[in-house]
This record gives structure tokens, sequence and C-alpha cells, in this order.
């Protein structure tokens, strides 16, 4: 272990591989032409994903499994999270970064993760289309459902049944999209306020 500690520090003292790993992330070398003991390396394999997100379903299974790669992949998109394995695929750190930077990115989840409170904030206030992929106890608290309207309207059609008469979150997904009003009930046509939320939702859309 000493010897292999002492073998990456010489590495990374070393001006060509240094030159290397600064080729890769700027784009003046591309990974997918380097000889195999290479792609495996995990420094070359960080540098690539920095440089280039969907370089991490090419690499290694050991690879995507570290977290740091994955983070780093994450952390420009999102969806990049389908592809992470074992321990990081579970790793809260990087689920949130995905979220934060899409929404949807729950989608490839645990389930026990997608019935975690604060991630299913984080997901539904980036992208309120994310309410549908979030376990059905979170559909049913309103300060989610809430978030995901206020957000997109039309992510009322995922709200539980039990919220689906509110009249508040029905006014505030019409403010957010009209189009929300197709998953409410039929007197809400006839409801003078609702109609009025409807029109200025209609102008959000258009703007």
């Amino acid at each position: 272990l000493a010897t292999a500690a002492l073998t990456l520090s010489l590495m990374r003292l070393d001006p060509q591989w240094v030159g290397l790993l600064q080729d890769l992330r700027n784009g003046r070398r591309d990974w997918k032409d380097m000889g195999q003991e290479l792609q495996e390396n995990r420094e070359v394999a960080l540098a690539a994903v920095q440089r280039d997100p969907s370089t991490l379903p090419l690499l290694s299974t050991e690879l995507r499994q570290d977290s740091e790669i994955v983070l780093a992949a994450v952390q420009q998109h999102g969806r990049s999270l389908q592809h992470a394995l074992g321990i990081a695929r579970r790793d809260p750190k990087v689920l949130e970064a995905a979220l934060k930077r899409d929404g949807l990115a729950i989608r490839f989840a645990t389930e026990e993760q997608k019935g975690d409170r604060h991630l299913g904030l984080m997901a539904v206030r980036q992208n309120g289309w994310a309410l549908e992929l979030l376990g059905e106890k979170l559909k049913a608290e309103r300060e989610i459902v809430k978030e995901a309207i206020t957000q997109e309207g039309q992510a009322f059609k995922f709200a539980d049944e039990t919220l689906k008469h509110d009249r508040e979150l029905m006014l505030i997904a019409l403010r957010s999209n009209a189009e929300a009003l197709r998953y409410m009930p039929q007197e809400m046509l006839k409801d003078e306020e609702a109609l009025q939320a409807a029109a200025m939702g209609i102008r959000i859309q258009s703007c």
C-alpha cells in the first residue's frame, strides 16, 4: 500500500501526467482514444467525466461506484445518476447534487429515497413534474404538493385524492398553469375565482 501511494504521489508530480489530465479536462484529449490501462485509471476517469458527463456509462463497474466520479457527472447532468452503481447510487450527497441540477433525477433513486421528505421537496422545487415519481405518502403531503404545483400547475394531476378538493391548492395550480383545470372537479369550471386564476396561468405560460 505504501509503494502504491508513493507511485501515485510521483505520478501527480509528473508534468506529463499533470498535462494529460489538463488536456482531458479542457477537451484536447479524448478518453475514448486512450488505452485500456489509462481508461481504468481513477484520476483519468474523473478528469474525463468533469469534461463530459456522458463518459460515465462507459467507465468500468468499479469506477461507476466511485462517489466522487459520479458526483462530478451529476453536478453537470442530474440524470447521469442512472449510470451510477452500488454505493455511489445510494450516496445522499450524490443524489442531492443530482436533484439540484434536475428534479427528475429522483426517478433513479431508491424507493426509500423517493419517500424521503427532504429529497422530495428538493425534487419538486427544481421540477414540479417530479411529484409523479415520489412515494405515495409524499403525494399526500400538502407542503410538497404545494411546492410542486407552484413550479408546474399540471403536477396537480399527481396529488393524492385527499388533496384534490383543496381550494387553495387548486387556485395555486391554476395560477401556475391553466391546463391544471383538466384535473379538477367540474364545479371549478363555474367558479369565477378559479377562472380568473386560470386566466393568470394562461398569461404566465404565454410569457
